[in-house]
């Protein structure tokens, strides 16, 4: 069972406001950076950035060509590869990747079934783990965003 939902992973906070970032079209960030989720094992997302053949993605002090993996609350920029702009210049826009809900894989969770329709999972199917109640969900079940047993939201609206 995949999502059939483009539903929002995440978003990207930068000076301008944020960028939402989808399940399935991704986003598009600074200097037209494409930037994807990818769902950690455990829960969560990180943010996949792929760039142009002339920008570099500066993480935590390094510079990574062509794509970086950026961990959740990571500040990151986008950069032009020449390196000519400091990551501490203030014409360099800061990025910061937060993660929605809490989307994890069945397999890593032990979940072999949906809390509530009770639906077969297969080991890489995307669940949903609810933060209030803790109740594994499908993504079918997780669609209206909200859960169906204690109805805390599964895909909080970030802050500020």
């Amino acid at each position: 069972m995949r999502p059939r939902d483009d539903f929002r992973a995440g978003w990207v906070c930068h000076p301008e406001g944020r960028t939402d970032v989808r399940w399935l079209t991704g986003a598009v960030l600074a200097r037209g950076a494409n930037a994807y989720p990818v769902p950690r094992p455990s829960g969560g997302f990180d943010l996949l950035v792929v760039l142009s053949p002339e920008m570099v993605v500066r993480v935590d002090g390094r510079e990574f060509p062509v794509a970086a993996l950026v961990p959740p609350e990571t500040r990151f920029t986008i950069l032009p590869a020449s390196g000519t702009a400091s990551g501490d210049d203030e014409s360099v826009p800061v990025l910061v990747f937060h993660p929605a809900g809490v989307p994890a894989i069945a397999g890593a969770l032990s979940v072999t079934r949906c809390g509530l329709c009770r639906d077969c999972l297969d080991e890489g199917d995307t669940v949903v783990r609810c933060p209030g109640c803790g109740i594994a969900l499908c993504m079918d079940c997780a669609a209206a965003g909200v859960c169906p047993r204690c109805e805390t939201p599964l895909f909080p609206e970030p802050a500020g």
